[in-house]
């Protein structure tokens, strides 16, 4: 039976914690993760001498491995500590402060690829997830190629209190016994909530400050066909490439890969 527990509307709450302005900097210096390389090696096509769209790009740590190689390329974020650092690193590329409810505006049909990495769609409520999807699909060109993250359902870990991380090294020890993350936890776990076909966590993220949806790979690709597109790959977190029945207990998020098809009549 589904637990419901406390309002779902975490995404403002989100959205804050990139404000901090100890993160821009942090994110900056971080590359590619072991499946975004091998999406980028595997679909690079998609990007190639076209038009793509970069959501929730922070600091631009995408931005470097994906700007120079298209025709257009525009990130979006709500946060302009993030972008201030991306715009300074990437002059040429084209930085939107944007909430990303509001991506429609720009423009149907506008790009041939879209990035959302680092699980930014888990950031939002089911039903405004369900509507980025819409908005996503919207926004591509016939064939045009998706790829995003999210937060595994079927992860060992995932619903768990702050000391299913318990365990070496030190430094996991510590984050697993840290006052701050036993606090927030405690303070942000009436915002669970699980359903049949989704949960979500507040989750070890930022000291368990974040709230995040949580879907299995049948469920996001039922959702991905509803909203007109065709599944073509899905990565481990170590970038392995998953076939039908493969175990995902030890990834804390899945990656998808889609091209956007004609919606259902």
């Amino acid at each position: 039976m589904a637990r419901t527990a406390g309002p779902l509307d975490t995404t403002g709450h989100n959205a804050s914690i990139f404000f901090d302005p100890k993160l821009p900097q942090y994110y900056a210096g971080l590359g590619l993760k072991p499946a975004e390389a091998t999406f980028r090696s595997r679909h690079g096509e998609a990007w190639h001498n076209k038009a793509l769209l970069d959501l929730g790009v922070g600091s631009g740590r995408t931005t470097r491995f994906f700007a120079a190689e298209t025709a257009h390329y525009v990130g979006v974020d709500i946060s302009e500590p993030m972008l201030a650092v991306a715009r300074a690193a990437f002059p040429t590329a084209t930085f939107l402060q944007m909430d990303l409810r509001a991506i429609a505006a720009l423009g149907k049909e506008s790009f041939d690829c879209v990035l959302g990495a680092f699980g930014i769609l888990s950031a939002f409520t089911p039903a405004e997830r369900l509507q980025l999807l819409a908005d996503i699909h919207a926004l591509l060109t016939p064939g045009g190629i998706f790829y995003f993250s999210v937060h595994n359902r079927e992860w060992r870990r995932a619903g768990k209190t702050p000391l299913a991380n318990f365990g070496w090294p030190p430094r996991r020890m510590a984050g697993a016994l840290n006052p701050i993350s036993w606090s927030n936890y405690l303070r942000l776990r009436h915002l669970r909530r699980e359903e049949a076909d989704y949960a979500v966590f507040n989750d070890l993220a930022h000291h368990w400050r974040g709230v995040f949806y949580y879907i299995d790979r049948a469920a996001q690709q039922r959702q991905l066909e509803a909203a007109g597109f065709t599944l073509l790959d899905t990565y481990g977190d170590d970038g392995r490439l998953l076939g039908p029945g493969d175990d995902v207990s030890a990834d804390g998020m899945l990656h998808y890969v889609c091209m956007k098809a004609e919606r259902p009549a």
